[in-house]
């Protein structure tokens, strides 16, 4: 935790940190890791952090309900953000989906918040409006803002699943793009090695240069604080200001489950290399981790087996919200035709 606060740039004896309004921050499970992170922030700026209510996550497959002397209102919006685990061929969530849908429903009451799970290495972050931003977004953002501030330009990690908006990002900035198998070790080694200033990973990892070459959610947390103050706009005003200069980009991950018929056919259609997906033509087949179909119009989609349940997770990602959709349900078609 002391280690984190090294790598901030602000200003406590100015209002560098002012956030304008409300913060509360939280923890997935003991609640020590928000209460610390309420103790650094409070130190840095001029605003009141406001009481944290704690949450506990469910397991896969299974809602629990909230703690209600904790969370009396958030019961409903956590069984409507929780589903049990589908039959074959149908999608569900895993325990990375539930955090994000948690931390978006029952932590998004019109201040920004800062979440971490039970052993503070993934994060959450929701906007002043309630908005949550999914982690690909605030590892795009953090790229783009340390290149700014720190003028590092030591190459960017990112695992194969996750937004190719770091690639336009990178491209703007002329830094090198290491794109990695799934997996926060792949990201460490490249940290170690000093070769990157950020790297991250869809499923709410990150870390960074001078930093552990480990996951940690409350350095990303103390880092999303320090780069709205010091921008002095929302973290969603900054996301479209990323998208006017290089494109917008849309993600989503998918789990489906899958029959013993189906997986086995399913493991044969991704030994071969297809020329078309979804009428569009693959521009570049990439297995880097399973089999990633990069289209001709920007989209791709990225297959991975489970390597312990009878499951495939697909992860996709379009220039519009319109052309996601259709992506995404191209993709499961992909799976079961």
């Amino acid at each position: 935790m002391q280690r984190s606060t090294t790598l901030l740039h602000v200003r406590a004896e100015s209002d560098a940190f002012q956030l304008g309004g409300n913060l509360v921050c939280q923890n997935a499970v003991g609640g020590q890791v928000g209460k610390a992170l309420r103790r650094i922030v409070a130190r840095g700026g001029q605003f009141r952090a406001a009481t944290a209510r704690q949450l506990v996550l469910p397991k896969v497959g299974n809602v629990r309900q909230l703690r209600k002397r904790h969370c009396p209102r958030s019961r409903r919006a956590a069984k409507s953000a929780v589903r049990d685990v589908d039959p074959p061929g149908r999608g569900f969530q895993d325990a990375g989906t539930e955090f994000e849908n948690l931390a978006a429903q029952v932590l998004g009451r019109q201040q920004r918040r800062l979440a971490t799970d039970g052993d503070a290495d993934r994060f959450g972050i929701v906007d002043g409006d309630g908005t949550f931003l999914q982690p690909n977004y605030i590892i795009a953002l953090l790229f783009d803002y340390l290149v700014e501030t720190r003028n590092w330009k030591n190459g960017v990690g990112k695992s194969v699943a996750t937004t190719n908006l770091i690639n336009a990002l990178a491209a703007k900035h002329k830094i090198e793009l290491h794109e990695t198998p799934v997996g926060f070790k792949y990201i460490g080694e490249l940290i170690k090695q000093d070769r990157i200033l950020i790297g991250g990973e869809e499923s709410a990892g990150l870390s960074i240069r001078k930093h552990v070459p480990e996951k940690d959610g409350v350095l990303a947390g103390l880092l999303c604080c320090e780069m709205v103050a010091r921008r002095g706009t929302s973290l969603g005003k900054q996301l479209a200001n990323l998208f006017a200069e290089v494109g917008s980009f849309y993600p989503v991950r998918e789990n489906f489950r899958l029959t013993p018929e189906v997986k086995q056919k399913f493991t044969e259609k991704l030994r071969r290399d297809p020329s078309e997906f979804h009428g569009i033509k693959v521009a570049k087949v990439v297995r880097t981790d399973g089999l990633k179909l990069v289209l001709a119009d920007g989209s791709w989609v990225c297959y991975r087996l489970s390597g312990t349940e009878p499951v495939v997770r697909v992860y996709s990602e379009a220039r519009s919200r319109e052309d996601l959709a259709k992506l995404s349900a191209a993709a499961k078609a992909w799976i079961f035709d």
